[in-house]
């Protein structure tokens, strides 16, 4: 089969989870049949039993771990026997016992007795199952003779040679054929008493095995040609061979041998000679115990017990469930199939010659002879026996009687394996994984999921634990390539009922509708549980394929997890450093953890992909079907196999936006980490450009040439890009440097910017041609179908103007925090050096010069850049329209006002390192890798209080104003209980351009600190409309454009300027000097009276400071003028 090989694991192997997804991966994708599957499942479970069996063996010496490893073997090898049982009942494509043989030529109709019976076992849907457990316990039963291997036997060995030696000693035997110690009642010799014991044994290892052939093979071999042909009466192969020996059947037989046979039969009637041969294994079986006795008894007593169908002739050498199991199976079989004949056999009179009678009294002792042996009147009774085998024509004698203990059903035999007094047999009856076994041959699937949930998931059955695993056993499963014992049983459990669904589950006798609709929840808690376990070991990439195979609430709380696992990874300690890296090696951390994600989301894509191609396609025909139909169904591109999916159109990006919803609002994720996790945004993106992973793991390759992303992944990523910018802005100097790094790093513009310009484009373009397609379809009259051309040109027209709406306010965003980088950047040296001045001036030793040449070309630097630094602040956002275009009520109240109210809600906490602020880390906070501070205990409730207060206080001033009458504002202040030690602040208002303005006014002021009793506050989210969001950023961070404005102007002042630099901020602030597009007198409104105090103190300070350094220069010059003076003086 088409499957691709994996890497190996620790012990050389790969890891069994791997080996199982690949089969899976193969079956989902068609690349195999179910069939073909369910073999591989088997070689896969067969190889790790071979495997663990070897290395036990090297353990002998260390008997805990022996013990360990034999547990495992057992266990792998029963379920990969399970899934032979599986591949048995469902999949063998040609019947279990065969054909028969070839016809007899000319022989027209007329088939032999082995050949009716045949088809009849495989037509016979009973008869069928029995034959294909019975194939199925044969195959297992050959796989362990050929783990032990063959023993050597000498020619002699069945020859009673010290038994003839001491022949003429008292007490001896003094007749050698085979009914003599039953005869005379006497034992053999030692020795020759051991030596039919082991050969016995060895004779009903390979009868057990199907093996007819060969136990006749070594019975001649070992001098017992007499034995070899009394098991050969019923067929060369065994009276009915089913499985591996039916095929064998079918190909050794040829058309002479069938001719022999029919003529035979012809003679001595159909059946009859089979029945008579059955009655005398019967006997032989019988008479075993007496003969010989001890084991070798119980073993020659269940040789031919076998060929007569005797149960209780075979249970006493059953040591194992699958022995005895087979012993039952075995003699149902044989019985039911010669009972289903006999009404085909020819008449009795007809058929049994003299000859024949005489055969059987022969063989009884009662004739030729009389040398019976037999207690009393057996021998009489043997007569009656076979005279009435011989007028019946059938075995048993009496139609319908069968021999005793025979079953009629499976429950009948499972019942009985069940109550066995070998305690072996009965505690493997009640093990799970054997009654996993039991209800696949009772063909209850429905049932088998229930037995499966009970027993992995509620757990009502016994654990699964590795029976005495103690310390090492992780190691000996590593080694092997197994996951934990539990996580195993899941995987097989899991695994199982997938492939019963492929197979086109249920099968007729599966169940009502009902029970397997209510098998197919317990099935989906299977596979959750089984793709947890992976999680929990980290094997994230295998997850992705299984998702499609869930339904829609399990899938989504299992990508939630998978997306959760590998965030982790992105935003983890290895990633800590705000630009992508840390001095221990973080950036090559992140690159790896980067590719996995990119890889996980890539295989979660694809997988919905092909699963959407599944459920399009039409229905999968049952594998069982016919090989036609199958055939047919592959042509026709539809699935080969019935694995149900569920998934919706773009399931991927519901998945990851959802997620990336949550992650915004989650309450347990710093800034750095929301901005790291955005990254899952890009990877879309990045599906149309280079694999190639530049800079730590972020971004494409900006000169890879590439069609531009699809329209809905740029809208997505643009969309998260803004609404994290917004919240960070709104916060302090370390979120605005978490969005510095989203958008340096995390969603570079060569990602977003330039492939939404292309993709902007490309709409563009599709909306022209689009437009005259329904131009020209008006010119001739055709009448345009809803969704035609003319709502195709709309749709991307409408789609490229999104575009580039987006990408113009994320640029904006861009150019805000690349200006607060370079700010806080600049505030770093500018510190540093006043530090320096701080310290004194420079030492007139040897080198101060340096010193001093080095701080002016420092100071001349602080200048140059705050100059550049004043000037692009006041040119791109103060005298700017910065995201003014939609921060307007017109927009808002179209956007946001359909609801018939206006929201914005607001998460806020207190500031870091403020009292009350709990669990956090001021140095990880400044550094990018803290989480929001908390408020706890009573510092909580004072926080709502005061909040609450304070709103309400400027609520019903609002109200008691004209501008809040009429507004229906409303306040909800309260602690949410999925975000504890925060406060959630709602504030709601009719649809109205006035009562927007309030609600925007009240949260900027929230923000700020500027309500009366309330110090500011810091946001950790904001829920509100794109244009409300906009209009709180626009007045919040203009603001502390403002302010910045302001401290670079005293900043200038401090470093020997004149104080000219930035002097229109004064006149910006006023109204005063602003052209077409100035934000205009607008910016005093942007600042809270505590800000605008600020301001104005700031700007005085730089006034006086100004007026300082004039009066120090004017007295600097008249000193110096006065010094020349003096100097002219002294020369005169």
């Amino acid at each position: 089969m088409d499957i691709d090989a994996v890497p190996g694991g620790e012990g050389g192997r790969a890891p069994l989870e791997v080996e199982l997804a690949a089969i899976v991966e193969a079956l989902l994708t068609d690349r195999v049949g179910v069939r073909d599957a369910i073999g591989s499942l088997e070689a896969v479970y067969h190889t790790a039993s071979e495997s663990l069996r070897d290395e036990a063996q090297v353990q002998l010496h260390r008997p805990a771990r022996y013990m360990r490893l034999q547990g495992m073997t057992a266990e792998m090898a029963t379920q990969a026997a399970t899934w032979h049982l599986v591949w048995c009942l469902y999949c063998n494509q040609t019947g279990p016992a065969g054909v028969g043989g070839p016809d007899a030529p000319d022989a027209g109709d007329v088939r032999t007795f082995r050949q009716l019976l045949a088809d009849k076992t495989s037509g016979d849907p009973t008869l069928s199952r029995v034959a294909s457990v019975v194939a199925w316990l044969e195959s297992l039963a050959d796989d362990a003779l050929a783990a032990q291997g063959a023993p050597r036997f000498a020619d002699h060995d069945g020859v009673w040679i010290e038994t003839r030696q001491v022949s003429r000693g008292p007490g001896a035997l003094t007749e050698l054929d085979p009914d003599a110690p039953g005869r005379q009642g006497k034992a053999l010799h030692a020795d020759n008493a051991k030596a039919e014991e082991r050969l016995l044994g060895r004779l009903w290892q390979l009868v057990r095995a199907g093996r007819v052939k060969d136990a006749r093979a070594l019975a001649a071999q070992c001098g017992q040609p007499w034995r070899a042909a009394s098991l050969g009466g019923g067929g060369p192969l065994g009276p009915l061979p089913v499985g591996v020996a039916a095929v064998r059947q079918d190909d050794e037989l040829d058309e002479a041998f069938a001719s022999e046979e029919l003529a035979f039969e012809t003679v001595g009637g159909c059946g009859t000679q089979r029945a008579l041969w059955k009655w005398a294994c019967l006997q032989a079986a019988d008479a075993a115990g007496r003969g010989l006795g001890g084991a070798a008894g119980r073993y020659e007593a269940a040789l031919y017990g076998a060929m007569a169908g005797s149960v209780p002739a075979m249970l006493p050498v059953c040591a194992t469930w699958e022995d005895a199991c087979w012993a039952h199976c075995r003699a149902w079989l044989d019985l039911s199939g010669d009972a289903a004949l006999c009404a085909q056999r020819a008449a009795p009179n007809e058929t049994v010659g003299g000859d024949v009678l005489m055969g059987v009294l022969q063989r009884c002792g009662l004739a030729g002879g009389g040398r019976s042996g037999m207690p009393g009147g057996a021998g009489a009774a043997a007569v009656d026996g076979a005279l009435g085998v011989a007028l019946g024509g059938h075995w048993p004698s009496g139609q319908g009687c069968p021999l005793p203990g025979t079953p009629q059903s499976f429950d009948a035999v499972f019942d009985t394996l069940a109550s066995s007094s070998e305690q072996a047999v009965a505690s493997a009856a009640r093990d799970p994984l054997h009654q996993v076994q039991q209800l696949l041959v009772t063909d209850r699937l429905a049932g088998l999921v229930a037995h499966l949930y009970r027993w992995l998931v509620s757990r009502e059955g016994p654990e699964p634990g590795e029976p005495g695993e103690g310390g090492g056993g992780g190691a000996d499963e590593r080694l092997a390539g197994l996951p934990p014992r539990a996580l195993r049983m899941v995987a097989f459990a899991c695994h199982l009922v997938l492939m019963l669904e492929a197979l086109g589950a249920p099968t007729p006798g599966g169940g009502a509708e009902g029970s397997w609709e209510q098998a197919r929840g317990m099935r989906e808690q299977l596979l959750v549980l089984y793709l947890a376990g992976l999680l929990d070991g980290q094997q994230v990439e295998l997850v992705p394929q299984y998702l499609p195979l869930l339904q829609e609430p399990n899938r989504q709380l299992l990508a939630h997890e998978l997306l959760s696992l590998l965030t982790a990874r992105l935003t983890g300690d290895i990633a800590s450093s705000p630009d992508g890296g840390d001095e221990d090696g973080g950036g090559e951390g992140w690159a790896e953890a980067d590719a996995t994600c990119r890889r996980v989301h890539s295989a979660m894509t694809a997988w919905f992909q092909q699963a959407l191609v599944r459920q399009s396609a039409p229905p999968a025909p049952m594998p069982h079907g016919e090989d036609e139909e199958d055939e047919e169904m592959v042509e026709d591109g539809g699935p080969s196999n019935g694995l149900a999916t569920w998934v919706r159109p773009d399931e991927s990006r519901i998945l990851i936006g959802t997620f990336l919803e949550g992650v915004r609002f989650s309450a347990s994720l710093g800034p750095g980490e929301r901005a790291r996790a955005a990254r899952w945004a890009a990877y879309p993106l990045q599906a149309h450009a280079t694999d190639s992973i530049v800079d730590g793991g972020y971004g494409a390759d900006e000169d890879a040439e590439s069609a531009p992303p699809e329209a809905w992944a740029l809208a997505d990523a643009l969309h998260l890009a803004c609404a994290l910018c917004c919240e960070m802005a709104l916060g302090d100097g370390a979120t605005c440097g978490s969005a510095a790094h989203l958008l340096e790093a995390v969603l570079p513009e060569a990602l977003l910017e330039v492939g939404a310009a292309g993709a902007a484009e490309q709409l563009r373009a599709a909306a022209d041609d689009a437009a005259t397609a329904a131009a020209l379809d008006d010119e001739e009259g055709i009448e345009e179908e809803e969704g035609g051309a003319a709502d195709t040109a709309v749709a991307a027209a409408a789609a490229a103007d999104e575009l580039d709406a987006l990408s113009a306010e994320l640029s904006a965003w861009r150019s805000y925090f690349t200006l607060d980088a370079r700010l806080r950047d600049w505030s770093g040296r500018y510190e540093a050096h006043s530090s320096s001045q701080q310290a004194g001036p420079p030492s007139r030793a040897e080198g101060a010069s340096d010193e001093a040449e080095c701080a002016r070309g420092g100071r001349a630097s602080l200048v140059a850049d705050a100059r550049a630094l004043l000037a692009a602040m006041t040119t791109d956002l103060l005298r700017g329209s910065w995201l003014a275009w939609h921060a307007s009520p017109e927009r808002a109240l179209q956007d946001e006002g359909a609801a018939g109210r206006i929201e914005i809600e607001l998460l806020v906490t207190a500031v870091p390192g403020a009292d009350g602020a709990d669990g956090i880390d001021v140095e990880a906070w400044e550094a990018g890798r803290g989480l929001y501070p908390r408020l706890r205990g009573a510092t909580l409730f004072d926080a709502e209080s005061q909040l609450r207060a304070a709103l309400q206080g400027a609520l019903s001033a609002a109200e008691a104003d004209s501008s809040g009458a009429g507004c229906g504002l409303a306040l909800t202040v309260a602690g949410p209980p999925d975000a504890d030690g925060f406060v959630s602040i709602a504030l709601t208002a009719q649809p109205t351009a006035e009562a927007w303005s309030l609600l925007v006014s009240l949260a900027v002021s929230l923000l700020q600190g500027g309500l009366p009793g309330l110090s500011p506050h810091l946001l950790v989210n904001l829920r509100a409309g794109r244009a409300s969001s906009a209009a709180v950023c626009r007045r919040c961070c203009l603001g502390q454009v403002v302010l910045r404005c302001a401290s670079l102007r005293q900043a200038l002042v401090d470093l020997g300027c004149d104080g000219s630099d930035g002097q229109e901020l004064i006149e910006l602030l006023c109204g005063v000097g602003g052209g077409e597009g100035d934000t205009g007198g607008d910016l005093l409104g942007v600042l809270s009276q505590g800000m605008l105090q600020r301001v104005l103190q700031m700007e005085a300070d730089t006034t006086v400071a100004v007026m300082q350094q004039a009066q120090e220069r004017a007295r600097a010059t008249a000193q110096a003028a006065q010094a020349q003076q003096q100097a002219g003086g002294r020369r005169r």
